[in-house]
């Protein structure tokens, strides 16, 4: 009798001693668990800050930002932008864009080139605004 108690004792120290020696893969898994990883962000910020000019309309002396255009890597139009006030934000695609100055000749050097980023600001200062 102690014999056959022996046996089965035996019997089950080996059978749970025999499961501790297989291999488990990530196909095993029944519950994924870690930390929540953010989705890119698709929109990139662009504010452009510009100098401000004296514009004398018929005896009306007011103040106004640059005028200005922004323009896509390939040379389409995004924004053209009238500039009644400084900064301008605008919310945009990751790329590269131009920003282009108008009006007078004097600003034809001041075309910049402007690399915006997922979920990030990029600031342009023109003619030292």
């Amino acid at each position: 009798m102690v014999r056959i108690v022996l046996v089965l004792i035996l019997g089950v120290l080996m059978a749970s001693c025999a499961s501790a020696g297989q291999r488990y893969t990530w196909q095993d898994i029944k519950q994924e668990v870690g930390p929540t990883v953010p989705k890119p962000a698709k929109e990139a910020y662009l504010k452009v800050y510009t100098k401000e000019e004296e514009v004398n309309d018929g005896g009306y002396l007011w103040v106004r930002g640059l005028r200005y255009n922004i323009f896509s890597d390939n040379g389409k139009l995004i924004e053209s932008v009238r500039n009644d006030n400084t900064p301008n934000t605008f919310t945009l695609s990751p790329g590269k864009y131009v920003i282009v100055p108008l009006g007078s000749r004097q600003y034809k050097n001041e075309i910049i080139g402007a690399i915006l980023e997922p979920g990030k600001m990029t600031e342009v200062h023109m003619m030292g605004g």
